[in-house]
């Protein structure tokens, strides 16, 4: 190529940011433009036209000169973008002031070349309209290969799509646009300052400071690396609809796509925001659609503000890392997304405001969170969905619409977690996801504090909700395993299990609630060591088929302390309970034993059924009767009733056999009627004013029987 003469001053330079020019100027490329009268510019020029908009906004926009003539003591300029099918309309809505005499492009300085340019510009509009074309049947036959292909190909997927975007894409646009700027000549050496404005592709190191702006699409090819000073400020505008879209292929079949219509960077080598405490990175702008990390890229902030993100503020997906510290996210719609086998880290970082989820894991990524923020977040707080892991340490959510949301099969580790006033449940956890909470605080939540649901598995230990709508809600399949729990002052049941769910507590304290534990269907419960007071409601509460094991647990309630029915089966051993003006335990079930029991109250022990009960070394202090039964068998081994109650023992019917018995006090020692039929042996009716009382059909033998 011939050396031609730099461009005469006076002359600007401007950044090229949009596509109308296609291939001749694209976005990355910088514009020497040349002042000039509107009359000096002939057909094949590229004129530089001036736009009022509203407001007395100002736009400049590079289009090829079609016609230029004299009409009416005014000029009649047509002029027509080169990809763009019709020319500039209104007429005489713009204004010209240069042309273009310079182009900088991939660090060659190139004079426009204005010969067959009616056969370049009919090119580029083909040309245009074919790469675009591509990028539209590519997204299809990847949205429909997603699709159609099974799990285990997903790595391939989106290998394939990457390539396309990060090497394919860009290598077809560089040919394409070979005719149109290969025969153009090489001005002579012109020092071109860095670019305010950044779009298109950086194939080379830079150094970012001062503001800079970023329109459409900047892509930080592999291998290129970008590092932004402290107290740069990155604006971004000029999202366009039809930049390259970001697709990926998720879990499950799942299409991934990033909104393409604000301006983002994409980072496939490295980008570095290092600011500082007095001088963090600022990042804002009416088309803020953040900062990915794709491919195997690596986004490094340090000391930086996100504001008013459009979509995700900052992302990393395929095999990429992000690393955020100390960073503040202000109304952005979504915080960070980690998607495909990305990997990010994260401390000492404050998400204010948006529509949520603030932090964003999903696919096979992982993610670590330390000492963070959440506040007043439209959506969830933390969502971990698909098989991602994630760990979180010293996180704070309040305000927002549900704190941490585990689904699909990920795996969460928690420690030293608080939820405070959330509209929602501080944690849910659903799917087959595997949880384990250490030091889980939740305060004043709308919601539940723990919500475990499906075939999730969550091991818990210490754990404090006080003032939530319920304290922990297990159902469907699910289990979990927790000790030092504490619940007070909340609306609903501390615990309540459902559906086939399992739990095991060890160190279960509940009180200022108007109900303790309630199971329900056929869920299990096995409870070791703790005490569950309750207001009206029973401190613990089953029906339909439930299970319980419960042992070393003292219950309090103002009505009866536990009440079991349907068809479930209890144990109970080491155990009080307590009722200020019901039965201390009331049973209607298929099976119980109790062992090393005490029970006070209005009413002792009431069993309006069971086909066996069992009972062991039992002390009863009641008002009215100590134990009052109507199961088909029933066996008491040690029994001492005591109290000025009517009666000690009430018998209805079925077999009974008593033995160990002492009844001191009461009205009556043990009352037999109905269908009953007792045998007593070494009982104790001393110092009552009825020792036994038989009456009805009821059939009595005894052995060793002090009266």
């Amino acid at each position: 190529m011939q050396e031609a003469v730099a461009p005469a001053a006076p002359c600007r330079i401007f950044p090229v940011v949009g596509h109308s020019m296609s291939f001749l100027m694209e976005p990355g490329d910088q514009a020497v433009i040349e002042f000039c009268p509107a009359e000096s510019l002939a057909p094949g020029d590229i004129a530089v036209l001036l736009r009022w908009g509203k407001k007395n906004s100002v736009s400049y926009t590079t289009h090829r000169v079609i016609l230029n003539l004299p009409f009416r003591g005014r000029r009649l300029l047509l002029t027509k973008g080169d990809v763009n099918i019709v020319p500039d309309l209104p007429l005489f809505s713009s204004q010209a002031v240069g042309r273009v005499a310079g182009i900088f492009k991939r660090g060659t300085l190139y004079a426009p070349d204005t010969s067959f340019w009616f056969l370049k510009s009919l090119y580029s509009l083909c040309a245009y309209h074919l790469l675009w074309g591509a990028l539209f049947l590519a997204a299809k036959l990847f949205a429909l290969f997603c699709l159609i292909t099974p799990a285990f190909l997903l790595c391939l997927k989106n290998s394939l799509y990457r390539r396309w975007e990060a090497d394919l894409y860009p290598s077809l646009a560089g040919y394409l646009a070979l005719p149109v700027y290969g025969g153009m000549k090489i001005l002579a050496p012109l020092k071109i300052p860095p670019a305010a404005v950044k779009s298109g592709i950086i194939n080379s190191d830079e150094t970012w400071e001062g503001m800079i702006t970023v329109q459409s699409y900047l892509q930080v090819a592999p291998g290129a690396s970008v590092t932004v000073l402290p107290g740069t400020e990155i604006i971004f505008e000029r999202g366009l609809d039809w930049t390259l879209p970001l697709l990926r292929g998720g879990n499950y079949g799942i299409l991934n796509e990033m909104n393409s219509s604000h301006a983002r960077i994409q980072v496939y080598g490295s980008f570095r925001a290092l600011g500082s405490a007095d001088k963090p990175v600022i990042f804002h702008g009416p088309s803020m659609g953040g900062v990915y990390a794709l491919g195997s890229g690596e986004l490094c902030l340090e000391h930086f503000r996100v504001l008013g993100g459009r979509m995700c503020a900052v992302g990393a997906a395929d095999r990429a890392h992000l690393e955020c510290r100390h960073g503040y996210f202000s109304a952005c719609e979504r915080g960070a997304l980690l998607s495909g086998t990305a990997s990010g880290f994260m401390t000492g970082c404050v998400f204010d405001g948006g529509k949520g989820p603030s932090l964003r894991c999903v696919d096979s990524s992982s993610l670590v969170i330390s000492a963070s923020e959440v506040f007043s977040a439209t959506g969830n707080a933390v969502e971990i969905s698909n098989e991602a892991r994630a760990s979180l340490s010293g996180l704070y959510v309040r305000g927002c619409a549900r704190g941490v949301s585990v689904s699909g099969s990920a795996r969460l580790q928690a420690k030293n977690c608080r939820f405070k006033k959330n509209k929602g449940p501080s944690a849910e956890i659903s799917g087959r996801a595997r949880c384990d909470f250490s030091g889980f605080t939740s305060a004043g939540a709308a919601g539940n504090a723990l919500e475990i649901l499906n075939e999730a598995r969550v091991s818990l230990s210490g754990m404090s909700a006080r003032g939530c709508s319920r304290g922990v809600w297990v159902a469907g399949s699910a289990r979990l395993t927790a000790k030092d729990c504490r619940f007070e002052d909340n609306k609903g049941p501390s615990a309540e299990i459902s559906g086939r769910a399992r739990c095991d507590f060890s160190g279960f304290t509940s009180a200022g609630t108007p109900a303790g534990i309630v199971v329900r269907d056929m869920a299990g419960l096995c409870l070791a060591s703790g005490t569950v007071r309750s207001a009206g409601q029973p401190a613990l509460s089953a029906s339909g088929s439930a299970r319980l094991a419960i042992s070393g647990v003292s219950f309090f309630s103002a009505g009866n302390a536990v009440y079991v029915c349907g068809n479930g089966m209890l144990d109970m051993a080491d155990c009080g309970a307590v009722s200020e003006k019901g039965y201390a335990i009331s049973l209607e079930l298929s099976a119980v034993q109790l062992r090393r029991v005490s029970a006070a109250g209005a009413g002792g022990i009431f069993i309006k059924e069971a086909r066996s009960a069992i009972m062991e070394d039992l002390q009863i202090s009641a008002r009215n009767y100590g134990i009052v039964s109507a199961a088909d068998e029933l066996e008491i081994r040690g029994l001492i009733v005591s109290g000025e109650a009517k009666g000690g023992l009430v018998l209805n019917r079925g077999r009974n056999n008593l033995a160990d018995l002492s009844v001191r006090g009461c009205a009556r020692g043990v009352w037999v009627s109905g269908s009953a039929r007792l045998t007593a042996k070494d009982c104790n009716f001393r110092e009552n004013a009825c020792g036994m009382y038989v009456a009805g059909k009821a059939f009595c033998g005894f052995k060793f029987l002090p009266v």
